[in-house]
């Protein structure tokens, strides 16, 4: 529930009571429509998708959590950073993520009135504080030991697992740059980096070059394109979608058996396939020997330390889902990746984060740095 003011000073209280949810009753519902029939300032919302309820959250001056459930304290985290009053229920969780303005017994209907009483009359409450942050280190502690970049555990594919698990996803994969927001932003952030480092004059070379978004993004700026992929399906997709004379497609499965039989390139880059190459340093070092002097490599890496990726290792174990997941080798840190490339002959220029859409990292990127709530990062690297 949320309270905001009229332009008069009028309360006006937003409800989030969904008309079929499992904890709505007919009771419940019925009590709503009788007060706004008589006229009292209640708005009820229903079911509000997650950035509109941001939005509403914004526009509150206080928010009313009366939930006798045990929570990850989502919400009272976003109220605190939107600069709401908070009024929450006494649960054993709350002293762990926040100090409210004031809280209640949520079984209990008049103490619930009386805070919000408190609240509207305008009468002194302590602003609310975060607590959650200051346990930042020891939660990053529980779910992150070790900085090593192989990935552990149960893996038990080989790259021949990964190619047919991509044939099979090929499709699917291509269709996301349309619908998924996850995709859209990485296309976004790549094409970014595309547009401040590469030159239409360039010859680049795209490794695990998949349906070839990034081949003909480039193709169609001028480069001259050679995109690789070791998945036939997605070759083909490649060769659908562009037949521009300035990019060809070749399937080829990495590390090379033969790197010394391509032309020397401007830029390479490699875009979510390192993490699936058994010994993804002989890559980088084909990379290396294919790059003209002073050229670039543009190279993504699963983070390690995003908190997500630990969560969907349980999750996996438990379900084996997510199931690309079974074809992972590698994630590294920005840190431990960059020492590892710069030992191999090449200066690091660039590195930007991205991919928070999940439901864990899109609420711990209120409070988190960068580094434990996006999924994924792009450095881009220069030849010495």
């Amino acid at each position: 529930m949320g309270v905001t003011r009229r332009p008069g000073g009028a309360p006006v209280l937003y409800l989030t009571v969904s008309p079929s949810g499992p904890y709505t009753t007919d009771r419940l519902r019925s009590e709503i429509s009788r007060l706004q029939a008589k006229g009292a300032p209640i708005n009820n919302l229903g079911m509000v998708a997650y950035d509109d309820l941001l939005r509403l959250t914004y526009r509150c001056s206080a928010c009313i959590f009366p939930s006798v459930n045990e929570t990850l304290g989502l919400g009272l985290v976003e109220s605190y950073w939107m600069g709401n009053a908070i009024l929450a229920s006494r649960r054993p969780y709350l002293p762990d993520v926040v100090t409210p303005s004031a809280d209640f017994d949520p079984h209990d209907p008049a103490a619930i009135a009386d805070a919000v009483t408190h609240y509207v009359r305008k009468e002194p409450m302590p602003k609310p504080q975060l607590m959650l942050a200051n346990r930042i280190d020891t939660f990053i502690d529980l779910l992150y030991k070790g900085r090593n970049s192989r990935v552990p555990g149960p893996m038990g594919a080989d790259d021949r697992g990964a190619i047919a698990f991509h044939n099979d996803i090929a499709t699917q994969f291509d269709n996301k740059y349309e619908s998924s927001a996850a995709f859209g932003e990485r296309f976004r952030v790549w094409t970014a980096l595309f547009n401040r480092y590469i030159h239409p004059a360039h010859l680049v070379m795209d490794l695990g070059c998949g349906s070839g978004i990034f081949s003909d993004f480039l193709a169609r700026r001028g480069c001259t394109v050679t995109g690789i992929d070791g998945s036939e399906e997605m070759i083909n997709i490649c060769r659908k979608r562009s037949t521009a004379q300035n990019v060809s497609y070749v399937l080829q499965s990495l590390p090379f058996t033969q790197p010394d039989t391509y032309l020397q390139q401007d830029a390479i880059i490699a875009s979510s396939v390192l993490e699936y190459i058994d010994d993804m340093m002989l890559v980088v070092e084909q990379a290396r020997e294919t790059l003209k002097p002073d050229g670039l490599l543009l190279v993504s890496m699963p983070n390690k330390i995003s908190l997500y990726r630990r969560v969907e290792r349980m999750v996996f174990n438990l379900t084996k889902r997510p199931r690309y997941f079974a074809h992972l080798r590698n994630a590294s840190t920005e840190a431990c990746f960059n020492k590892d490339v710069a030992e191999l002959g090449f200066d690091v220029l660039e590195t930007v984060y991205f991919s928070s859409y999940d439901p864990l990292s899109r609420w711990l990127k209120w409070f988190l740095p960068r580094q434990y709530v996006n999924n994924l990062f792009v450095s881009v690297y220069r030849k010495r």
